[in-house]
């Protein structure tokens, strides 16, 4: 069947979100299409020397040697591409960080560079281009390392771009931007290369130009591979539903799997798939609400400070883990260990202040939105701004709404006597309210009072006063019909209500409230965060009562065989 007969799933979609999709693809075909301006890289570059310069950068990146890095990777990325590739990272990385929106731009600008130089070197391209049409099944056997390695740039390329697409922003218009970059990517690992089925295929039929080839490749479909299933598993189902309409869905476990293989295996892509693996436990876990493996982060950690034991990269983990595991001294001193490091990205050294800056527990009390950006939490800032004027210069614990927000209670856990503090400071801010109720507006008490309720509740949760948590979240929810602005309060603490109800064994309860907290409520402050932590818990529930049932089976086997056996004798 040619590609024009094939059905369109879009077709199926409102026409409000199919316009972003279909604007996203015209665009999409712009990037991918046009050719490369310059000089045609040699078609005979010697591709071993090109993996050998990228180990070396690598080394030297992870060693915080950042300017000689930069520098390997500059020499040749108008005709590598992993040269190219290389550049296009290291303008990824600060425009991640930042959120600037000049080095967005240069970022996205560099990846398309990227995609142009791989299409000269991919055979499906060059086919399409010939015949307009796209194989679905190139002759493995007769592909060059060079052509294969291609594939394998290009779909690095396009994820890149489909992250920075989501980073602009949290809101599900942002997924959507995304989406056409994200299949175009995905159709390279599926279709033309790297399901697992069609991997094997290219490794068992393809002639290998050498060993170290084969291994970077193999390294590069385990850590595209694992990406995707990770990225799309913690999505929110609002959002998992249109990208089936794409044609592919994912799956966490099997995901941190393939990063735990790649990172064992040899290839240029297997200290990579450890950072993703932290990355993905000690933030996207935890912002999703998640429990990280502390103990296999622990693991990573010490190996790789063997190797690289000023590297700051690990470092930063190292105090993200200490932090998360409630050690906040052990973790400022490390933050301020990286921030010191000479010759340190800029960028690096605001995200250690950042996180001292939990690990201190305080927060700034001026605000405001910096790089032009429509982020849902500068959103939030902003409001909180408006709010801070509207109230007379004063906030209702601001600094605890901050850490309750961003989901730091879990980390305090182990911390008893700053959560007795806390708690104290909120009973404190309670009887101020309510003592010098006529200074604060009217319009706005029980939007006060409720966050109060919240925030307490969040902290009786973390000492493990599950019931006593309960009520004060419930009072929240009674509130509902009075609260002006701060909306979000609801449904956030439906969601931890629910979360204590789980802790306590009422998991039927626990799963019908998760429930109701994503399908009753939308359009309210950071929505998007909740639907993450939503998704997880109901994953979490399902897989628990899984194995639940999976246990009861076994048992009711072994005791059917036992009442055999017996009955036989």
């Amino acid at each position: 069947m040619s590609q024009e007969e094939r059905p369109e799933p879009l077709d199926t979609l409102p026409r409000d979100l199919r316009e972003h999709l279909e604007m996203e693809e015209s665009d999409e075909e712009q990037d991918n299409f046009q050719d490369a301006s310059g000089d045609v890289p040699d078609e005979n570059m010697d591709l071993q020397m090109a993996l050998a310069d990228c180990e070396m950068a690598i080394k030297r990146f992870f060693n915080n040697d950042l300017e000689s890095a930069m520098g390997i990777m500059k020499s040749r990325s108008s005709s590598s591409i992993y040269h190219s590739l290389g550049v296009s990272i290291f303008e990824f990385i600060p425009a991640v960080l930042t959120l600037d929106s000049a080095q967005v731009g240069r970022a996205i600008q560099s990846l398309k560079t990227t995609v142009q130089l791989c299409n000269q070197h991919r055979r499906s391209y060059t086919i399409m281009q010939t015949i307009g049409t796209m194989i679905t099944k190139p002759n493995y056997s007769t592909m060059t390392d060079l052509e294969a390695h291609a594939e394998l740039c290009f779909a690095e390329s396009m994820l890149l771009q489909a992250a920075l697409s989501v980073i602009e922003g949290e809101d599900i218009a942002a997924f959507l931007r995304a989406t056409m970059k994200i299949k175009n990517s995905y159709n390279t690992y599926n279709v033309t290369l790297l399901v697992r089925r069609e991997c094997s295929r290219i490794l068992e039929k393809k002639t290998w130009e050498s060993l170290e080839s084969r291994q970077h490749f193999h390294s590069g479909v385990r850590l595209g591979l694992a990406t995707f299933n990770i990225m799309i598993a913690l999505l929110p189902a609002r959002i998992i539903t249109l990208l089936e309409y794409v044609g592919y869905s994912g799956d966490k476990e099997a995901g941190l799997a393939e990063l735990q293989t790649g990172a064992r295996e040899p290839g240029l892509r297997g200290v990579l798939c450890e950072i993703v693996s932290l990355g993905i436990q000690l933030v996207v876990s935890h912002f999703a609400g998640a429990t990280p493996n502390f103990h296999q982060c622990r693991e990573i950690i010490d190996a790789q400070l063997k190797v690289y034991p000023e590297g700051v990269w690990f470092l930063l983990f190292e105090g993200r883990l200490e932090l998360l595991r409630g050690r906040c001294a052990l973790a400022a001193a490390t933050y301020r260990r990286v921030a010191e490091t000479r010759h340190l990205w800029p960028q690096l050294r605001h995200l250690c202040y950042w996180e001292l800056m939990w690990a201190s527990a305080a927060a700034p009390l001026y605000r405001q939105k910096i790089a032009g950006k429509s982020l849902p939490m500068e959103k939030w800032v902003t409001k909180r701004c408006a709010r801070y004027s509207a109230q007379g210069g004063r906030l209702m614990m601001p600094a605890m709404e901050l850490l309750c927000l961003w989901n730091m209670m879990s980390a305090l856990a182990a911390d008893v006597p700053t959560l007795q503090s806390l708690l104290k400071k909120i009973d404190i801010a309670s009887e101020l309210l309510d003592r010098e109720e006529r200074l604060w507006p009217s319009a706005l008490l029980a939007d006060n009072r409720a966050l109060i309720f919240y925030l307490r509740g969040c902290c009786l949760s973390a000492l493990g006063m599950q019931l006593l948590a309960i009520q004060q979240f419930d009072k929240v929810v009674g509130l509902k019909n009075t609260i002006k602005s701060d909306t979000f309060l609801v449904p956030y603490a439906m969601y931890e209500a629910a979360t204590c109800h789980y802790n306590l064994g009422e998991v039927d309860r626990a799963v019908r409230m998760w429930q109701d907290a994503r399908k009753g409520y939308s359009n309210y402050s950071l929505e998007s965060r909740l639907q993450f932590r939503l998704h997880s818990k109901l994953e979490m529930a399902q897989s628990n009562a899984q194995g639940q049932a999976d246990m009861s089976l076994s048992a009711m086997s072994r005791t059917s065989s036992s009442l055999k056996l017996a009955s036989k004798r």
